[in-house]
């Protein structure tokens, strides 16, 4: 919702601080601190965290099919900024690689060894694709693999170990199947982000789709969508917006894409009574049943 030139002010006040007349600078730019003292990486609508040893300051979003990246590396008065068109643009990943060029010689070299040939002990990434459902917030993550890599995000995932690769940024992500179910976890700056297991892949007819057919309305959001059942898939519209498929993950519950995992309830007579939305950035928002 701005351009190259107002964003190129925005990034020179963090250095000249002429908005606000004091702490607003500091303020969005001081880690946030969990109930149990745990300091963060999320400040003010700000991400903090290192790349290649330097501080960098961060913001990404998308809305409306676009996708956007600010990087600010603070210590050397560099930004990046990376305004795409396309929602499913590696935002993240294209800002950093910006970042390499200009920053050559100050970054440090992250030396990754490649896995040995042959090595046991480090099993072909496809082993580890697939999609992934933490059963706390409803969210959804899918990585793919080819030539030997494993990719997320629009980009390929750096790897650190048998079972270890970085993501876009500074989290850590972690495959474990010690009890024959592929499970992963995300840490990110001592907190732990996500955490689930590899979802089998659900198929269902349109008999079974039809029970979740209808329209749905929610009195929190003043908007109603109406699901419906198009070449064997369950479809999502919303007013005069292109249809959304939703693919089923598990029982009741469908996954939306940038739209978010909807999880659908029943009542005592197992009829589809409603679901609640979980997105990025809310989560069980209820919508009921109206036909």
């Amino acid at each position: 919702m701005s351009s190259v030139d107002d964003l190129l002010l925005w990034d020179e006040n963090f250095y000249t601080n002429k908005l606000g007349r004091g702490a607003l600078v500091k303020e969005m730019q001081t880690r946030g601190v969990l109930n149990n003292g745990t300091r963060i990486g999320y400040a003010l609508g700000l991400e903090l965290s290192t790349y290649r040893g330097l501080p960098i300051v961060e913001h990404a979003g998308g809305l409306f099919g676009y996708s956007t990246e600010i990087l600010r590396f603070p210590e050397q008065r560099f930004a990046v900024v990376c305004l795409c068109n396309v929602s499913s643009a590696a935002v993240g990943s294209l800002s950093r690689n910006v970042a390499d060029v200009f920053l050559e010689n100050t970054l440090q070299i992250e030396v990754i060894a490649p896995p040995p040939p042959g090595d046991s002990n480090l099993p072909d990434s496809s082993a580890f694709a697939g999609k992934y459902l933490d059963p706390r917030t409803h969210a959804v993550y899918s990585f793919s693999a080819s030539n030997g890599s494993l990719a997320a995000w629009g980009s390929s995932l750096k790897r650190l170990g048998p079972n270890r690769f970085r993501d876009l940024g500074s989290g850590i992500i972690t495959f474990d199947n010690a009890d024959g179910v592929m499970r992963i976890s995300l840490d990110m700056d001592g907190a732990k982000v996500f955490s689930g297991s590899r979802v089998a892949e659900v198929h269902l007819g349109d008999r079974a789709l039809a029970f979740f057919a209808g329209e749905y309305k929610s009195a929190e959001l003043d908007a109603t969508y109406k699901l419906s059942i198009d070449k064997g898939s369950l479809v999502l519209r919303n007013n005069f917006g292109p249809l959304l498929k939703l693919t089923p993950i598990a029982q009741d519950e469908f996954d939306g894409g940038d739209l978010g995992d909807l999880v659908f309830h029943r009542d005592a007579n197992h009829r589809v009574s409603g679901f609640s939305l979980f997105s990025f950035r809310a989560r069980n928002i209820g919508f009921n049943k109206v036909n």
